[in-house]
């Protein structure tokens, strides 16, 4: 297929900020931006998003681009522009090489994964006197189909809704841009509310209901000590060394039985994370890792984690995004496939979370950027059921 002109706009993300989408043949991607970015990332732009629209609008090529690695000649083309131009024009011509099924066009026989969604939150994803780990997250892993999977999942979230309404005097119905609660309680006050809404639902629908953490540490590291302002009820201050921290994270491992925990230290200290018992939890670096291969492969040589998030735009580019996948999976790590807090509308991650046989994909559960998700792995779910 001759790839020669695109066509590029704005587009608003769910947190009201310019995005950018790209055309091709009829098919198009608008790209996320994260609030929370690990160090690492590729810069999403590199110039103004006018400049980046004006160059891509303007640009003349003359590629053959007939497979997926093939689209490793747009991160050549639009390489000057940023992460986030290049992954937009692949995305566009991967929908348009697989017109539209890009799930079906990546694999053969592909599966389900299970959703991962985020029901309160803090840290910079939150204002005010919120709790300082940034999301409090439930998954259903045993459910029967991602549909109830993501039944389960909003069924906690309306009942952490309930909750917050009665213990949290301060709870004004408010959600964040990923479309979590918003609540002005501590970590452990909201710890305790997420255990509580699980067990409730799982007595309603007679299923399990694991609970996770997206500590986001680096936001509140600083100068070797992990500050905290709303750590409990009667201690709300708190300041841990590395050796405390480590104590604290094991410890909440074993008092809540989670089962997922995200960047819980510095995103550069690999050996704290490699202190954890993974034997009890999936212990993944977002981070830590940033979707990149070097900083994997640093994970993995330093036995830091047993999972690890992707984020395609974090690396800027679809073919490097398909290498750390193939990366952590061949080195027997988990793999979760994730939205970013300023969203877009587009389903491609979808796609790719079945296309790449990622296991679970983390998107939210409420508002329309994250539903948009979860419906159309609905749908994705009853067309492999039909087929």
């Amino acid at each position: 297929m001759l790839v020669d002109r695109f066509s590029a706009r704005k587009v608003v993300n769910s947190s009201g900020k310019s995005s950018i989408e790209v055309s091709f043949k009829g098919f198009s991607a608008s790209i996320p931006s994260g609030t929370s970015k690990g160090k690492s990332e590729r810069s999403d732009f590199t110039k103004s998003i006018d400049e980046c629209i004006k160059a891509i609008n303007s640009s003349r090529l003359n590629l053959e681009i007939n497979s997926f690695s093939d689209l490793d000649k747009l991160e050549v083309a639009f390489m000057d522009l940023g992460g986030n131009p290049v992954l937009a024009s692949q995305i566009a011509v991967l929908k348009a090489l697989s017109k539209g099924n890009i799930f079906s066009f990546l694999n053969s026989s592909p599966s389900l994964p299970t959703p991962l969604g985020n029901c309160i939150e803090g840290g910079v994803h939150s204002q005010g006197s919120t709790p300082d780990f940034q999301e409090f997250l439930v998954i259903a892993p045993k459910a029967d189909s991602f549909f109830d999977a993501a039944n389960t999942n909003m069924e906690v979230y309306t009942t952490v809704r309930d909750l917050l309404g009665r213990y949290d005097p301060n709870f004004k119905n408010e959600v964040t841009a990923e479309g979590a609660w918003r609540t002005y309680i501590s970590n452990f006050e909201a710890l305790d509310i997420l255990k509580k809404a699980s067990r409730s639902v799982e007595h309603k629908l007679d299923t399990e209901i694991k609970v996770g953490i997206d500590f986001a540490s680096s936001s509140f590291f600083r100068e070797g000590f992990y500050y905290y302002k709303n750590f409990s009820l009667d201690k709300p201050k708190r300041k841990f060394s590395r050796k405390d921290q480590i104590a604290f994270v094991n410890g909440l491992i074993k008092e809540y039985k989670l089962y997922y925990l995200e960047d819980p230290f510095d995103q550069d200290d690999f050996r704290a994370f490699a202190s954890l018992n993974q034997n009890k939890a999936l212990i993944c670096g977002d981070d830590l890792t940033t979707t990149n291969t070097a900083r994997i492969q640093k994970a993995i040589d330093n036995k830091s984690v047993n999972c690890v998030i992707i984020k395609p735009n974090q690396i800027g580019s679809l073919t490097k995004t398909f290498y750390a996948v193939k990366l952590a999976k061949k080195n027997n790590l988990f793999t979760v496939i994730s939205h970013r807090s300023e969203e877009t509308q587009d389903t491609w991650l979808s796609h790719l979370a079945v296309g790449f046989d990622i296991p679970i994909v983390k998107c939210g559960i409420f508002g329309p950027e994250r539903t948009a998700k979860l419906n159309e792995l609905i749908k994705i779910e009853k067309r492999l059921i039909m087929a």
